[in-house]
């Protein structure tokens, strides 16, 4: 008898320890020697500055938010319209000094990149001129050093690399993550989602959609593998994992990064991602940091519907938080404001007619939160079902409608510089640009 309770205490502690967060959920990181496979990874690593580099993703932010600062009038805004000698699929943006540099990103990888000065242009020769076609680009500015990241060639082509520290940190093709320094590599056994996007707070912690699975079929966002956990990870004192969080199935994150923004109004960042099933469609499910679960939206009760978690804001005069995403972009296309409400995500708003992605692509990055009738509140800038117009969308229903003359083909790229915002998107041979005028 006192065996077998031996026996039986021992089995409930494994399972106890097993379950429980750890830091040590991953396997120990391998160093090797560095081996740069391109040429321009000595560059990179030796020549942007730790303390003043700048990073500009097609999201805008690295939160995975698609949130962005300042203030433009998108009615009375100047509009500038640049020829593009094939059709851009990405677009990055960054302030520097004077002017704004703006880089589009064909289908096949070739670059194009403008200085936007006042109400001018001029092209600029970027470095490098062609990236792995697909990979979604990210521009680094450091004094007066100008570049898009480039990985090896180990690098998934899906996913986008960053520069952090003079470290480049990606995503393997075989799902490790990567830390190269000027003198090693080190890997990490992470299984990370081939597309993922790199979230990085201001303390350097990483957070990763990991473990692809196909255990659900809708296969909308360019492949058919989607993540099955969520891993948050830390840099210093060494890159290691602080947590990882399981999602059971037959549910799936159907998403390529979550969002990272707090939601519940507490002041702690929560991680938001969309969660799919054959059973239940979508619902959008909110974590806290400690892997605790939070909160979540209704489902469909109908499965392969999809739901394009997009931003959190305030999109009111309140300072409540609010998480605004799309409703089945492709087929109908409802704008939805949630909030936290007693232990549940509450729908506050609906705006009918407007869409956010296209059937197969992994561009995620079509709508953005901001202030885009210079009111001092929040609002959402999306396509309609066409992708032919821009719609400025509040809770109440629309401000605006703003024509593209052309078909939506990149995401919405913004920047400020000296109080001036700029909103970029790519049409066919076209590169559009709203530019703030100051009184």
């Amino acid at each position: 008898m006192k065996r077998n309770l031996s026996i039986l205490l021992c089995l409930l502690f494994i399972i106890l320890t097993t379950s429980c967060d750890s830091d040590d959920i991953s396997s120990t990181p391998e160093f090797y020697p560095i081996e740069p496979t391109t040429p321009f990874l000595t560059t990179q690593l030796s020549t942007f500055s730790p303390n003043t580099t700048i990073l500009s993703t097609t999201q805008n932010n690295l939160l995975g938010n698609h949130l962005v600062e300042g203030r433009i009038d998108l009615e009375t805004a100047s509009v500038m319209n640049i020829p593009l000698n094939a059709n851009p699929i990405w677009l990055v943006s960054v302030p520097i000094n004077e002017y704004t540099l703006f880089v589009a990103v064909m289908e096949n990888g070739t670059t194009q990149a403008f200085k936007i000065l006042g109400d001018t242009y001029e092209p600029y020769s970027i470095s490098p001129a062609t990236l792995p076609a697909g990979m979604p680009p990210v521009l680094a500015v450091s004094e007066n050093h100008i570049q898009l990241i480039l990985p090896p060639d180990d690098a998934s082509p899906f996913s986008s690399p960053l520069l952090i520290n003079n470290q480049l940190i990606y995503i393997a093709a075989n799902g490790d993550l990567v830390l190269v320094d000027p003198t090693h590599q080190t890997r990490l056994a992470l299984n990370a989602l081939p597309d993922a996007r790199i979230l990085m707070d201001e303390d350097q912690r990483l957070l990763i959609l990991t473990d692809p699975t196909k255990r659900y079929d809708h296969g909308v966002l360019g492949d058919v593998l989607e993540a099955s956990s969520i891993t948050l990870l830390e840099m210093q004192p060494n890159l290691r994992v602080i947590r990882r969080i399981q999602i059971e199935s037959p549910d799936v994150i159907e998403g390529i990064s979550p969002i990272w923004a707090d939601i519940d109004g507490d002041g702690v960042r929560d991680i938001i991602v969309t969660l799919s099933n054959d059973q239940n469609g979508a619902r959008i499910a909110a974590y806290h940091e400690n892997g605790y679960f939070l909160a979540e939206s209704p489902a469909f009760q109908i499965g392969h519907r999809w739901r394009h978690q997009i931003a959190v804001a305030a999109f009111g005069l309140n300072a409540h938080p609010v998480l605004v995403s799309i409703r089945t972009p492709h087929i109908g296309g409802v704008v939805e404001f949630y909030q936290y409400q007693n232990g549940k995500l509450e729908i506050v708003g609906e705006v009918e007619g407007f869409s956010s992605h296209t059937i197969g692509s992994r561009n995620l990055d079509s709508a953005i939160a901001g202030d885009f009738n210079n009111d001092g509140i929040n609002e959402l800038l999306a396509p309609d079902q066409n992708h032919s117009n821009l719609g400025v969308i509040t809770k109440a229903g629309v401000i605006n409608m703003l024509p593209l003359d052309g078909v939506l083909t990149s995401n919405l790229s913004a920047t400020v510089n000296n109080g001036k915002l700029m909103i970029g998107a790519g049409m066919h041979g076209n590169l559009r640009i709203w530019i703030q005028k100051l009184k």
